[in-house]
């Protein structure tokens, strides 16, 4: 019986290969994966592997501000739209806007540090 790993697949030069942590890289060959050595394809492993993690990781820090947010947003607000003078200096909305600015300010440094190329 095969060990559960979640596995990034990926198909080069025709041939599919999987990786689960993107340091070993198997091939299919027939109905069966063998561990190759192929320089190139370990290093297109390591890459889409990397990848797959990053979206992940990404989609974590969303759903982080996106519940920050909601929370946020649970606060009662005035007829213009605007949370109340009275509303912002409680400790619960202090702790839920501070909550809010970090889980943000998370998000907005790992796109900055994503590359785009």
């Amino acid at each position: 019986m095969e060990a559960e790993f979640i596995y990034t697949y990926f198909e080069l030069n025709g041939i599919k290969y999987r990786t689960a942590d993107g340091l070993t890289v198997e091939g299919k060959d027939g109905l069966t994966w063998n561990r190759t050595g192929s320089l190139p394809v370990v290093l297109a492993g390591r890459r889409l592997f990397y990848i797959a993690q990053c979206a992940k990781f990404k989609e974590q820090l969303e759903q982080a501000v996106d519940e920050a947010s909601k929370q946020l947003q649970a606060f009662p607000k005035s007829t213009t739209g605007l949370t109340p003078d009275a509303v912002k200096s409680t400790p619960e909305f202090i702790t839920a806007k501070a909550n809010y600015q970090r889980a943000f300010a998370k998000l907005r440094a790992f796109n900055a540090s994503s590359s785009r190329a």
